[in-house]
């Protein structure tokens, strides 16, 4: 009965997450993502969740196809760094943070990511 369905499930994933119910989270992000690929926030709150459940390398996956679907997302690409910095995969870690800078014209956005690759710089990789 919504118009926008993917946001129905994205936030009985957020309550799910919240009550400390990770396993309906996940299910719950998946389904908005069935229902429309293009919602970003499921993704970041997704890879989130496996995250935290220490699936890493699922994590990654998810942000991976975030950033395929959606190019310019700069969150995505953000979120995407840091996972691969945790699963010391840094010159893919580099490679995100640089296009952070190259689709976000957010300052703090900005500025992280900057952090990021002065930290990562040539001989760091």
């Amino acid at each position: 009965m919504y118009t926008t369905p993917e946001r129905a499930y994205f936030n009985l994933g957020e309550a799910y997450r919240a009550k400390g119910d990770p396993a309906n989270a996940e299910s719950a992000y998946r389904r908005a993502l069935r229902v429309n690929e293009r919602y970003a926030p499921a993704y970041t709150a997704l890879s989130g969740v496996l995250g935290a459940r220490g699936k890493w390398n699922d994590a990654a996956s998810i942000l991976a196809r975030c950033v395929e679907v959606l190019p310019d997302y700069a969150p995505g690409w953000m979120d995407l760094g840091r996972v691969w910095l945790r699963l010391s995969r840094p010159a893919d870690a580099l490679k995100a943070f640089d296009k952070v800078l190259a689709v976000s014209s957010d300052p703090e956005e900005r500025k992280q990511a900057a952090s990021y690759v002065t930290l990562l710089g040539p001989g760091k990789r």
